[in-house]
Parts: C-alpha cells; sequence; structure tokens
C-alpha cells in the first residue's frame, strides 16, 4: 500500500505520475485565496488546484486535508469557498487539522523566526463548527490531532 502525501505543489506530469502509482492520496489544502496563499505559503496555488482537478480522472482514492489555522484560513467564507470547491468533486474524505504549537521548539533551536507566534489552537467549538459544515453537506469528515 502507497500513500502520497502532498500539498500539489509539483509539475503537474510528474504528479499525475506519482499519483496513479499510490492508492491513497492525502492532499492538503491550506487557502483558495492565491495573494494569501503566497502570503502564508511562499508560492502561488494555481498548480495546486490544477492539480486536484486533475486527480478527479484518476482512480486513487483521495482524502482532502484542511489545516485550520485561526484568522488565517478558518473563516466562513473561506470554509463556504472550500465546500462550494469539493462538492464539484469526487473527493467526499475530510480530515481537519486543527493547527497546534508543536513546532514551537524547533524554530527557538535553530534560531528561526516563528511566524505562527501569535496563534493559538482553534478552539473545540469552532472545530465542531467547521467539522458540522462539512458533514451536513454530505462529507465524511475526521478530525487529525
Amino acid at each position: 500500500h502507497a500513500a502520497l502525501d502532498t500539498s500539489g505543489c509539483a509539475d503537474p506530469a510528474v504528479f499525475a505520475k506519482a499519483a496513479v502509482l499510490a492508492r491513497l492520496v492525502l492532499y492538503d489544502i491550506k487557502l483558495l485565496d492565491d495573494d494569501m496563499h503566497v502570503e502564508w505559503t511562499g508560492t502561488p496555488n494555481t498548480i495546486i488546484l490544477e492539480n486536484l482537478r486533475g486527480l478527479e480522472s484518476i482512480d486513487t482514492e483521495v482524502w482532502i486535508r484542511l489545516p485550520l489555522v485561526p484568522g488565517v484560513n478558518d473563516h466562513p467564507d473561506h470554509i463556504s469557498a472550500i465546500l462550494d470547491l469539493l462538492r464539484g468533486t469526487r473527493f467526499r474524505q475530510v480530515s481537519l487539522l486543527p493547527f497546534h504549537r508543536i513546532g514551537e521548539g524547533k524554530y527557538k533551536r535553530l534560531g528561526l523566526p516563528d511566524r505562527m507566534a501569535g496563534i493559538k489552537a482553534p478552539s473545540d467549538a469552532d472545530i465542531e463548527t467547521i467539522r458540522s459544515r462539512f458533514a451536513n453537506a454530505g462529507f465524511n469528515v475526521s478530525i487529525g490531532k
């Protein structure tokens, strides 16, 4: 069993070759707004969304993973946009990945600035609100730790 764990930021031809070899693709969607995607990840999301569309024609199981960062991508309008995007796909498994502070010590040890220093983990109530929206829209939803 091979799984491809990806942000989808890869040359589409190379990505398609890797995806067909996997039995499962774990596909992260961080932000749909291209400018915000560049601001927070350093790269446009154009190729990421193109590769997501490409997965439609590949007979591989796909789980969409949504890292949830309070104040960055947990806004109701953004969640609505993701729901709209996913409704038009065959992908029905969604994993919510709430932001956590586990990596904080690594930044300190490496002497690097932590851009996420002021961000706190989402509340259980906020996670449940988002989970309910996806579940009510017909998605199978899990919550990662």
